[in-house]
């Protein structure tokens, strides 16, 4: 599911949070997560960080010095075993 379209400047770090509290089980948590970009993206993904709940984590999108649009793939797994893919999409542009 496309969860957000953003766009980010040239050399932008921006921090992003995603939630999952809504469409976890009662008493689930996350065990997993991780965000992947396409081969040949500039911008990188930095520090993955779980929430202190296990709801939730954050994570930055560091931009490159090009001009690029790309997709981001978010997986998560929680503790009943479910796994969720997720996608957001990113332009990067001159500020």
């Amino acid at each position: 599911m496309l969860l957000a379209t953003r766009n980010l400047g040239v050399g932008d770090t921006r921090l992003y949070k995603i939630s999952y509290k809504e469409f976890l089980a009662r008493g689930a948590t996350l065990v997993t997560e991780a965000v992947t970009l396409p081969a040949g993206t500039k911008s990188t993904i930095g520090t993955i960080t779980l929430d202190p709940d296990a709801k939730a984590f954050t994570f930055f999108v560091v931009t490159g010095s090009v001009v690029e649009s790309f997709t981001a793939s978010i997986a998560v797994t929680d503790s009943t075993g479910q796994i969720v893919n997720d996608t957001m999409d990113f332009q990067v542009l001159t500020p």
